[in-house]
């Protein structure tokens, strides 16, 4: 891809295909991920690392009594 095109397609003066938008994530090791605004909030939480909630993959205090820690 061109830098002018990269340009043109980063600064949002101009709709660009999706398959841009996957190229370029691509080339960032990234992925480009469409989100729900429903969900947006909570995305934005998690990224951040300030997500609330259980751990789901620490082990439960069941687990932890009964010694299974897997």
């Amino acid at each position: 891809m061109a830098s002018s095109n990269l340009s043109v397609a980063l600064s949002g003066k101009q709709d660009v295909r999706a398959s841009t938008l996957v190229a370029i994530a691509a080339a960032l090791d990234a992925e480009w991920v469409l989100v729900p605004k429903e969900h947006l909030a909570e995305v934005r939480q998690t990224l951040a690392g300030k997500a609330t909630g259980p751990d789901r993959a620490a082990p439960t205090s069941v687990d932890l009594l009964l010694g299974d820690e897997a």
